[in-house]
């Protein structure tokens, strides 16, 4: 207690309520339910209502779940923080809307393999999946190279990758790799290193002794070239991180383009960070970025192929189109979040939460991103992880479907969210860059 206000204490990623006992009808929603959905993302579930509920994390259609079953019946869901536990202020949820039941579950967003560590090293060429970063403690990936209004090359990534607040856009320099897996990782090898060491000659092991000197020896001098490798090439000039009307609706879209200005290595704006070798393990013909599919509503998407991405921390990994039904995600910086079923279950709302400095000042703040893309790993492990924000998701004829930005966890699975890819052209005002031949 405080004064006379209870407190609880909820830690992210933790949840209290029980997966359910059966699976969900393994099947699509009715049309109309779709449609109407959609159709109300805009105003009787847009930021207004939204804005009401400071524990909602996100919203989805999906089927009601009832005593822990799933039934039968299509219902918008409201993802809070925790159940059970309703804010001062807040008002209660409704319990239809627009003649759709609703249900509240718990969820968590997070703004986010094979082969990945090719995608941290330091490179002679630029390829799409490689780690950039605009300071020591920020790391993010390379999505695309695009072309803005000036006729100028860009790289394409997630605004909360190459700026460092909302505030405005600063002229960052950006990095590749990123300071804490070049310069810095090599550092806290050399700490661990040395701490080593110093056990080892406390204990006075000889043979561990001289075994660190020398790793110490050969870190030292990978430092001393790291340091003497020119990592800048790029200077940040426009982004966005809000909603973007384009073509009459409202689309979420986390993108910033920094312009080549400072480069003097080779762009291969069809490549991937990774190897070839590293897409056999799908059997899967080694793509190059062929062009980019435009999302325009719940019919635009073939939910039986698969997408790929190819993302600094993780490196390739393999998802699909959940068995859902849209979302809308609050980026608290990333806080809420919307999905569709199947075709629908791609086009929802997610808020990206807040996001401070080591200060605990806030730098980037709570932001509802509409019509989100949802991807869900195939396999064990998650589609994206953190540095994994600013990849490009493909498919295998290498077209490009979203730019990728974050995960939504709820208690029985882990989702990737992208903005639709031409949303995101359109709104920077860019076209993707394939190459001068």
């Amino acid at each position: 207690m405080i004064e006379n206000f209870p407190v609880t204490y909820i830690e992210c990623g933790t949840f209290s309520e029980k997966i359910p006992r059966n699976i969900p009808p393994q099947k699509s929603f009715p049309l109309d339910i779709k449609e109407k959905f959609d159709s109300i993302l805009d105003d009787q579930i847009g930021i207004n209502f939204r804005s009401k509920y400071c524990n909602l994390i996100a919203i989805s259609l999906d089927w009601k779940i009832v005593d822990r079953e799933y039934k039968n019946k299509p219902a918008i869901v409201f993802y809070v923080i925790r159940k059970g536990i309703i804010p001062i202020g807040d008002d209660l949820l409704p319990e239809t809307i627009y003649g759709i039941d609703t249900d509240v579950r718990e969820g968590f967003y997070e703004p986010t393999g094979i082969a990945y560590e090719y995608c941290q090293e330091y490179s002679a060429y630029l390829a799409s999946g490689y780690s950039i970063g605009i300071c020591n403690f920020r790391a993010g990936t390379l999505g695309a190279f695009v072309k803005n209004s000036n006729d100028k090359i860009c790289l394409l990534s997630n605004y909360h990758v190459l700026n460092s607040n909302d505030n405005r856009i600063i002229e960052h320099i950006v990095k590749q790799p990123a300071y804490m897996d070049h310069v810095g990782a090599i550092e806290e090898k050399i700490k661990e290193t040395k701490k080593n060491l110093a056990r080892a000659i406390d204990d006075n092991n000889n043979r561990e002794k001289d075994r660190k000197s020398k790793e110490k020896k050969l870190l030292e001098d990978k430092l001393k070239d790291a340091n003497e490798e020119v990592t800048e090439f790029a200077r940040v000039i426009d982004g966005k991180r809000e909603n973007c009307y384009i073509g009459g609706k409202f689309y979420g879209v986390d993108a910033a383009i920094a312009s080549l200005e400072l480069i003097d290595r080779d762009v291969k704006p069809k490549e991937f960070a990774i190897p070839d070798f590293a897409f056999e393990k799908y059997s899967l013909p080694v793509p190059q970025i062929s062009g980019s599919i435009s999302i325009k509503d719940i019919k635009s998407f073939d939910t039986d192929n698969n997408i790929f991405k190819v993302g600094r921390t993780t490196g390739l990994t393999k998802g699909c189109i959940p068995e859902l039904s849209g979302i809308d995600i609050s980026c608290d910086p990333m806080r809420n979040l919307w999905v569709y079923k199947r075709q629908i279950r791609n086009l929802g709302i997610v808020q990206m939460k807040e996001i401070n400095d080591l200060e605990g000042r806030a730098i980037f703040q709570s932001r509802w991103l509409s019509r989100q893309i949802l991807v869900k790993q195939i396999d064990t492990g998650s589609f994206m992880d953190e540095g994994d924000s600013g990849c490009i998701w493909f498919n295998k004829e290498g077209m490009i479907i979203a730019l990728g930005h974050g995960v939504f966890q709820n208690n029985n699975s882990v989702i990737a969210i992208g903005s639709p890819i031409n949303a995101v052209l359109k709104a920077l005002n860019v076209e993707l860059y394939l190459g001068d031949n």
